[in-house]
């Protein structure tokens, strides 16, 4: 059987590709431990428990009717009992508009202005005890808000505090959707920046180079130990 051997210039390419995916791979762990350290520092607050009993026997109107009184009966994707400011509301998802319609369930009053009203009720429950702002209407991802997190719209909501918390959320699920500050947006950049290459405007292009990467590493790790595994056993010969 033929001794397995590398030439001296396949022992040279090996050492710098050895090199590079040996960085990519200490950069990976690194990002790895970052993203632990966010989950385990950083938890997310209790998630935003409803306000409890939604009153429905004081709904008189249906929820057909509700939906012709606003005039998208055709469109409706789904309907939804809310509580806000203490009023029984039915809250209506159309799949052509962008926000929720709201109807009163006992008088058949439309809110035409509720859904941030509602929003910044959810938010006050996931974080009761500081003093929130709207700072954004959000219908599209952002470099914080991304693509992972998979729900839209939401609302932003800043806390006066020191440490830059804020939190997303979402009307149509009626709870939270990210929690973020400064400390955990940090570490969250190094993790994607590091670990996944978010850096990179293209997603496909940064899906490509980090299988590149993996399977490089791979390959190099296997073939080192081909390596190791060739001279050991010439040196028992």
């Amino acid at each position: 059987m033929r001794k397995f051997v590398l030439s001296p210039k396949g022992r040279r390419l090996h050492r710098v590709l050895g090199l590079i995916f040996g960085i990519y791979l200490i950069t990976a762990a690194l990002s790895g431990i970052a993203h632990n350290v966010i989950a385990l520092a950083y938890p997310p607050p209790p998630p935003a428990l409803p306000p409890g009993d939604v009153g429905i026997d004081a709904a008189i109107i249906s929820p057909a009717e509700a939906a012709r009184i606003t005039g998208i009966a055709s469109t409706v994707a789904a309907v939804n009992v809310r509580t806000i400011g203490g009023n029984v509301i039915y809250q209506l998802l159309s799949a052509t508009a962008a926000r929720p319609v709201y109807v009163d369930a006992a008088t058949g009053a439309v809110h035409n202005n509720l859904d941030a009203r509602y929003a910044a009720e959810i938010a006050g429950r996931a974080l009761p005890s500081q003093r929130l702002s709207n700072t954004a209407y959000l219908t599209a991802f952002d470099a914080e808000y991304t693509q992972m997190y998979r729900t839209l719209p939401v609302y932003r909501f800043d806390a006066a505090g020191d440490d830059g918390a804020r939190i997303y959320v979402s009307t149509a699920t009626g709870g939270v959707t990210f929690w973020t500050n400064d400390a955990r947006r940090t570490l969250s950049a190094i993790f994607r920046n590091l670990h996944m290459l978010s850096f990179i405007g293209n997603h496909p292009v940064q899906m490509w180079i980090l299988i590149v990467f993996a399977v490089g590493a791979t390959a190099m790790a296997g073939l080192g130990l081909a390596m190791v595994w060739a001279r050991d056993s010439g040196r028992r010969k």
